[in-house]
């Protein structure tokens, strides 16, 4: 078939299929090879269909001027496995729909322009140059491997595959919705990061810009297993998880970063189960109950609202100076090592200690409290500690080298759950 009469049909509105078949004497033994530049210069939109039961080779340009030519390319069609697509030159769809079907590359000497580009039950690298692309979808059981820099990619990426980035991707907007995102490149998000449901893994970093809002776990639990470094806005609602699945996942939130999590109509359960969770922002705690189960550092703020509630349940954290927590709720700390340094600041009603759960606190600071709960906990440090309302000391220890003080009516509860160890003057 020559160029120019598939030029011709598709200026004129006829859609267009070539097929090599091995079943047939006169189809190159299943190989279709485009040798031609096809220029489409008129007429509205069109369909080009490539397709073989072996290789197609793209050794030359295919362009629309007019109207959008969608171009659908799928190689190994009869399904043994012995077929695959190299593009090697330029295709410019004219805003037309690229869909990649089987096993395929676009080389180095490629590249793609205007165009949406569709991954459907394929496995594709592309190392091509990528430009005015609004939209790459990797749809459920496909996979996309980015093996370029794309440091200026204006476009947006909905991934329900496997997207692997091996090097550096700079995107407008990133959807994971139950795909997943690996690779040992760095992914930085500008605009929009939809972590609806899936999980990122790999060596590398993702990194939401100051300027990018991320909205999470909103389909299902999310699985972070790379080092997410977040600098915008968190928004996070749902009664899902965000967990690592190896141990490796660590979530570090910048300098005016902004978590929303939780919801005031509601009450979620909102889990951070991770190997590191790091703040020096604002988490804002909406709703419901954040429980966060991960070691770290805090320079930054938490402010609980009246109807939430905020537990750490398990790693070693360290609050630093200037690092504040407000709550008018219970405020509860078990299974791990907690320490508030110098200029930390606790501004809260309740406090309790459980599960073995460790406490030192040496902000310089007195803490007021109205109840003061110890169940299998150890509170340390140097700081006073008043409690105007209630002191369940059911076990544990209590040996701060501060002040504690008990006001004329509260009540005591002493020893009634094991053994109690008191260090601390009491008062």
């Amino acid at each position: 078939m020559t160029t120019e009469s598939v030029r011709y049909a598709l200026e004129h509105g006829t859609d267009v299929k070539i097929t090599a078949d091995t079943k047939k004497t006169d189809s190159a033994n299943g190989n279709l090879q485009v040798v031609s530049d096809l220029a489409k210069r008129s007429g509205g939109d069109a369909q080009l269909t490539l397709s073989a039961d072996n290789d197609i080779t793209v050794d030359s340009a295919i362009r629309a001027s007019s109207g959008r030519l969608a171009v659908t390319v799928k190689a190994d069609n009869d399904g043994n496995g012995t077929g695959s697509t190299v593009v090697n030159k330029a295709l410019d769809l004219n805003s037309g729909e690229l869909t990649l079907k089987g096993t395929a590359k676009l080389t180095k000497a490629s590249a793609v322009r205007r165009a949406n580009i569709v991954i459907d039950s394929a496995e594709v690298d592309v190392a091509s140059a990528l430009s005015d692309i609004d939209l790459i979808t990797v749809n459920s059981g496909s996979a996309l491997t980015l093996s370029r820099d794309y440091a200026g990619f204006k476009g947006s990426i909905e991934n329900s595959g496997l997207l692997t980035v091996n090097r550096l991707l700079q995107i407008h907007s990133l959807t994971l919705n139950d795909g997943t995102l690996a690779g040992n490149g760095k992914v930085r998000v500008t605009q929009a990061f939809n972590f609806a449901q899936g999980h990122v893994t790999g060596e590398g970093e993702l990194i939401t810009a100051n300027t990018a809002t991320t909205t999470l776990a909103t389909k299902g639990a999310a699985y972070l297993d790379k080092h997410w470094f977040n600098y915008g806005k968190v928004n996070w609602t749902g009664a899902n998880a965000l967990a690592s699945e190896t141990g490796n996942g660590q979530w570090t939130n910048g300098v005016r970063s902004v978590l929303n999590l939780g919801d005031a109509s509601a009450s979620p359960e909102l889990a951070l189960n991770l190997e590191r969770f790091n703040n020096a922002g604002v988490v804002n705690v909406l709703g419901g109950h954040l429980k966060i189960s991960a070691s770290g550092n805090d320079d930054g703020r938490y402010e609980v609202a009246e109807q939430a509630f905020l537990s750490f349940l398990g790693g070693e954290r360290t609050f630093r100076a200037h690092s504040v927590i407000n709550s008018d709720q219970v405020l509860s700390f078990a299974n791990g090592q907690t320490l508030f340094q110098r200029g930390a600041e606790l501004n809260i009603d309740e406090l309790e200690l459980s599960s073995f759960g460790s406490l030192t606190l040496r902000t310089g600071n007195l803490l007021s409290l109205n109840t003061l709960t110890i169940n299998t906990g150890s509170l340390s440090g140097n700081d006073s500690i008043t409690v105007a309302d209630q002191l369940n000391f059911h076990a544990g220890s209590l040996n701060t080298y501060g002040l504690l003080t008990t006001a004329a009516n509260t009540r005591t509860t002493l020893a009634d759950a094991g053994n109690v160890s008191l260090g601390s003057r009491l008062e």
